[in-house]
């Protein structure tokens, strides 16, 4: 292959490679799937398991399991049902329950959990 292709593939794999960290550069395991330990600002402690697909997280809550399905945001990755409510965008995420107040959280430790 002449020098100037090589050169050329290069940069492309290394242009993939940097858009690709910059997507998956959040604390949040997004669509790849996996656990996060998420501590929000009024004290709530939550663990976030993304689905392998994106089109879910399982939100544990004082116990509870809670699925949430993607739902249309403008920005960032947001999940809804019943009142419920996850929306995380960069290193930080806002839940919502019925009868309690916004908060803001972010990933607790690193975000993954053991």
């Amino acid at each position: 292959m002449p020098e100037s292709n090589v050169d050329h593939s290069l940069s492309a794999v290394t242009g993939t490679l940097l858009v690709a960290l910059a997507l998956g550069g959040s604390a949040w395991a997004g669509g790849g799937g996996g656990e996060t330990a998420v501590t929000c600002d009024d004290g709530t402690r939550l663990s976030v398991d993304h689905a392998a697909d994106g089109h879910t997280v399982t939100v544990i809550f004082e116990g509870e399991e809670i699925v949430l399905r993607r739902a249309r945001a403008a920005s960032g990755a947001r999940y809804a049902s019943n009142g419920h409510e996850y929306w995380e965008k960069g290193e930080t995420s806002l839940w919502t329950f019925p009868g309690r107040a916004v908060t803001l959280c972010r990933p607790a430790d690193g975000g993954k959990n053991p």
